[in-house]
Parts: structure tokens; sequence; C-alpha cells
């Protein structure tokens, strides 16, 4: 079984990798807790910026919907405690003080282009696209997030 963050540091450039590409590299209550450790692995490492990519065809549709979906059999605690780590973990990007740099290609969705616009620097590759979804599905984009 693969990881679904990778890391590694490369000369003076910490690479986090979401690896996911079977599910679009979408996160949930795990996935953001290992991107927020890994921001803070670059964040004491000896780096000079960060490198934020996908591998797959796309590079990130927001967060799980199948997550998402299995929210309404949850107590209001245990909801509060799911989509606090989509909150804890934009907190912990936004805490590193390094340069980010975002490589991105396909799909970005919802969440996904958080993770973009947290970025200082974005390179986009000719097949990217983007699209703040959830209002289909009668959500406000941002609304799980709040900082």
């Amino acid at each position: 079984m693969s990881k679904k963050v990778l890391t590694e540091l490369q000369d003076d450039l910490f690479i986090i990798t979401l690896n996911q590409p079977e599910k679009h590299n979408c996160y949930d209550y795990e996935v953001s807790g290992l991107i927020a450790k890994a921001f803070s692995e670059a964040a004491k490492s000896s780096a000079k910026a960060i490198l934020l990519k996908a591998n797959g065809k796309h590079f990130c549709a927001g967060a799980d919907l199948q997550w998402m979906k299995k929210a309404s059999e949850l107590t209001v605690e245990e909801n509060q405690k799911d989509m606090s780590a989509i909150s804890e973990m934009f907190k912990t990007i936004l805490s590193v003080n390094l340069p980010i740099i975002g490589s991105v290609q396909g799909s970005v969705r919802g969440g996904g282009l958080g993770l973009v616009a947290i970025c200082d620097i974005v390179c986009v590759h000719d097949n990217a696209n983007f699209s703040l979804s959830e209002s289909k599905w009668g959500l406000i984009p941002g609304i799980i997030t709040p900082l």
C-alpha cells in the first residue's frame, strides 16, 4: 500500500506530493493530518522552499465526498472534530515560514483550490481547470474551513 502523502528533501527543496491518484488526491480527516504533518516537517528541515504537487492526472478534488456523506451519521461533536482537521491543516500551512510553490495539473475542485490559493507561486499545466464545485451540492465553498 502506498503512502497517501509523500515527502522528500531534495537539496534545499522540500517536496510534498499528494499520492492518491485513484481518488483524485482528495483529502479526509486522515489525509488532512498527513498534509499538516508534512508541512510541519518541512518547517523543521533545512529547506529553503516547499514544492506542493500531486501524482496522477488531477491535482486535488478537495474534500472526499464519501467522507462528507458520512457526516450525517456523526454527532455534532464528531463532525466538529472531523472538520477541524481541515482548518488545522490550513493553519499549519499558513504558519510555515517558507515559500510554497504549487505544481498543478488536471482538475482542481473545492478545497483543492484552497491548497492552490495558499501557495506563493503556482505553476499551472496546460490541462488544469478549476472549480468551486461545492455549490452543486448546496454547500457554500469553504464553509467547513473557518480559520
